[in-house]
């Protein structure tokens, strides 16, 4: 989430609705730019994102205008939607692990 942050260009907050640009050849993603990736994205593109009362990501929204033949695609969305603030997911040990011996835990301790 943090490169889409970092491609911000521009933003306004209106209660808890922020508005902006994002700049997809800003956007670098394992050593790429979004807009190589995804070629809708050589513009600016147009988001929306909402936070809950405490200023937390609950839904970030990201429009993608239609390209051109010979690629031809259709206007599309990129939706993300955060809940599960403040709750704990279950832990559990993965499946064919083993516990490691006490000695292990000495030397790693020490």
């Amino acid at each position: 989430m943090q490169p889409l942050l970092d491609a911000v260009t521009e933003a306004k907050r209106e209660g808890q609705v922020i508005r902006g640009t994002i700049e997809g050849t800003r956007v670098r993603i394992a050593g790429a730019t979004l807009s190589t990736i995804e070629s809708r994205l050589i513009k600016p593109v147009s988001f929306v994102a909402s936070v809950d009362g405490r200023g937390r990501l609950t839904h970030f929204e990201v429009e993608l205008p239609p390209t051109p033949a010979p690629k031809s695609l259709p206007a599309a969305q990129w939706m993300l939607d955060v809940s599960g603030y403040d709750t704990a997911g279950d832990v559990a040990r993965p499946a064919g692990s083993k516990e490691m011996p006490d000695s292990f835990y000495v030397t790693m301790a020490s």
